[in-house]
């Protein structure tokens, strides 16, 4: 017994070691560092257990490591058959899609990132695409197509494609910027996170729209916008921007930042 439980915990542990985490981002960042953003319905779903399960030698996924000898039965990838609808970004016309088999790949596990979808749903998702097949992942744009705004349905039809030179950082409550000093260059807006994560108080998400005018940046003003920050309690983006500076632009970090690592721990501020 103490022994099923001590291989229990160190499962669990395990698990959570080899799970995936990402930084929040905002959608149109999303937008624009992905190769296609479609609308779709799942259809159907198959789940690869093994490299030697599926005779069209599809290729595999990031999450190779996992061996038959480790447990055969931990999913190495995800392939959904989905009916895609309408697309917002990638040339996906029918010929293509024909070509792929409609289908979407993900990993298999929470180790890999895999997404996982609902039978007959309808979904906006954002991918890569890898050897001509559609890739999506848990840190990429996933969300019910019928919790989009009017508005969010704009940026992504109308506007995010023209605005891919204006990036959204990221910042949690109490003042921790990862990416602080990018702040203070004329092509970054800054995103303020809620520890309330609702989905429908994220007013950033949902209304919000990082344009560039007069020279640098910025969250553009709307009404939406505007009514959902004060009933929340927030602040404008637009009346606490810190100064701009005077000349040529901050140079990207070339040391933490630039390979994607940053201090992750309580109160850490940029020097």
């Amino acid at each position: 017994m103490e022994l099923l439980l001590y291989l229990s915990v160190l499962l669990l542990a395990l698990k959570e070691t080899l799970s995936c985490s990402c930084m929040v981002s905002h959608s149109q960042d999303l937008y624009c560092r992905s190769d296609f953003i479609l609308v779709a319905t799942v259809k159907g779903q198959k789940i690869i257990y093994s490299r030697h399960e599926d005779r069209n030698e599809l290729p595999m996924s990031n999450v190779d490591f996992v061996s038959s000898s480790f447990d055969s039965r931990i999913p190495l990838e995800r392939h959904y058959r989905v009916r895609v609808h309408r697309t917002f970004k990638g040339n996906l016309n029918k010929e293509y899609q024909r070509a792929l088999k409609k289908y979407l790949y993900t990993g298999g596990s929470d180790a890999a990132c895999g997404v996982i979808l609902e039978h007959r749903k309808t979904y906006l998702l954002s991918g890569t695409i890898r050897n001509n097949q559609l890739w999506i992942n848990y840190c990429g744009w996933f969300q019910e197509y019928k919790t989009l705004n009017l508005q969010q349905k704009k940026f992504l039809k109308f506007k995010y494609k023209h605005n891919c030179g204006c990036k959204v950082t990221s910042c949690y409550e109490g003042g921790y910027c990862p990416a602080a000093r990018k702040l203070f260059r004329r092509d970054y807006c800054k995103y303020q996170l809620r520890r309330d994560r609702t989905p429908s108080k994220d007013c950033f998400q949902r209304h919000g729209q990082c344009v560039r005018m007069d020279g640098a940046c910025q969250w553009k003003k709307n009404k939406q916008f505007k009514v959902c920050l004060k009933q929340n309690g927030q602040s404008f983006p637009w009346m606490n921007r810190p100064h701009l500076p005077i000349g040529p632009e901050i140079s990207p970090e070339t040391s933490n930042e630039s390979n994607g690592h940053s201090p992750n721990f309580p109160g850490y501020q940029e020097p």
